[in-house]
C-alpha cells in the first residue's frame, strides 16, 4: 500500500491486490480482511499518522483494528 497525500483533498491510496493476498496469511487475516485493514491503515496515513518507529507502529495498528472492530466488523 502505498499513500500520497496532496493539497487538494486527503491524497490518494494504491492498493495491491497480489502483495495483499500473499501478506494475509501472515497477519492471520482472509485476503478480505487484510484488504480493509490496508484500506483503512493507509486511510491514517492520508490524515496524517506516521508508522516510522515501533511505537507509532503499534499506535496505528491498534487505532485501525479498533476502527474495524466498531464500524466494520459484523
Amino acid at each position: 500500500m502505498l499513500s500520497f497525500t496532496d493539497d487538494e483533498g486527503l491524497g490518494e491510496l494504491i492498493l495491491a491486490p497480489a502483495q495483499i493476498r500473499r501478506q494475509a496469511p501472515d497477519s492471520h487475516n482472509t485476503f478480505e480482511q487484510e484488504l480493509v485493514f490496508m484500506l483503512v491503515h493507509g486511510l491514517y496515513h492520508l490524515l496524517g499518522f506516521e508508522d516510522d518507529s515501533e511505537s507509532q507502529k503499534k499506535l496505528m495498528i491498534e487505532k485501525g483494528q479498533a476502527f474495524i472492530n466498531k464500524y466494520l466488523s459484523k
